[in-house]
């Protein structure tokens, strides 16, 4: 899932930027919304956040470009402000953001918001996928890592010679071990 970030202050640009790294997202991030409407232009983001001011081109401004374009009109996008007013973000809303975060936030909530507005687009946690093969073709070390990298959730079958063990995942991660009748935690 890429994401293209807009954001005046380094600091938290670079905080920002590495916590939906860590959520798996593949992130451009920019000090501006020039770079970010022509990152836009490029290839097709599946989200973007932005800052509502900036220098140049504001989050605003960004906003309705992405609008007037039909390739990225369908684009979520997320403002960041430190307006708490009740009128700006209603306006936001009007304009077709998706969603609204004041300042100071905790990176991890813009994450989930993120997030949610990848599952409704079939990219991210909420959609269903059926992975099938033989396990000779692929690693289990490398399945898992696939797992962990996607933070997929599931039951991984594995059968041999009759025998048959289930792997839960949740978020990527192996939270039980079911082999023949032993539950192993």
């Amino acid at each position: 899932v890429r994401v293209v970030l807009a954001e005046p202050s380094p600091p938290l640009l670079e905080r920002v930027a590495v916590a939906l790294e860590q959520a798996g997202y593949v992130v451009e991030a920019f000090e501006d919304g020039t770079g970010a409407y022509a990152a836009c232009m490029h290839l097709r983001p599946d989200v973007v956040i932005a800052a509502t001011a900036m220098p140049g081109m504001d989050g605003w401004n960004l906003l309705r470009s992405l609008g007037a374009n039909p390739r990225l009109d369908s684009v979520p996008v997320v403002f960041i402000s430190d307006d708490t007013s009740d009128m700006t973000r209603l306006q936001a809303y009007r304009l077709g953001v998706r969603d609204y975060i004041t300042r100071p936030f905790i990176e991890e909530e813009l994450v989930i918001r993120v997030g949610r507005l990848i599952v409704g687009s079939g990219h991210g946690p909420g959609e269903s996928t059926m992975l099938s093969g033989a396990i000779g073709e692929i690693t289990l070390p490398t399945l898992l890592s696939l797992l962990d990298f996607e933070r997929k959730s599931g039951i991984l079958l594995l059968v041999r010679d009759g025998e048959a063990a289930r792997v839960f995942v949740a978020d990527g991660r192996i939270v039980k071990i079911e082999a023949t009748d032993h539950a192993v935690p």
